[in-house]
């Protein structure tokens, strides 16, 4: 395997591992956002007031993208698993 080969396919697993990780990150950014909105003038400062909103999204985020998460990196596996054969002539 040649060093290019092996620069694109990590390039293309941070890609995958980014696209599917986004979802989450970004509901928990924009609960997260407009909480911190919505507390600061109410002068709220508990923990938990933030973090049971923000896990209820990303649970939420998760649960309906994890067949298209599971997809998309099964689909890269099999991508890469039938790749071997050339790499290693």
């Amino acid at each position: 395997m040649d060093l290019a080969r092996t620069v694109s396919l990590a390039q293309q697993a941070l890609l995958l591992a980014l696209s599917v990780a986004a979802p989450a990150l970004l509901a928990s950014a924009l609960v997260g956002l407009a909480l911190g909105l919505l507390a600061a003038p109410l002068r709220l400062g508990d923990p938990a007031l933030t973090a049971v909103p923000r896990l209820v999204a990303v649970s939420a985020v998760v649960a309906l993208g994890a067949a298209w998460g599971a997809g998309a990196v099964a689909q890269f596996a099999r991508h890469v698993w039938a790749s071997i054969p050339a790499w290693v002539a």
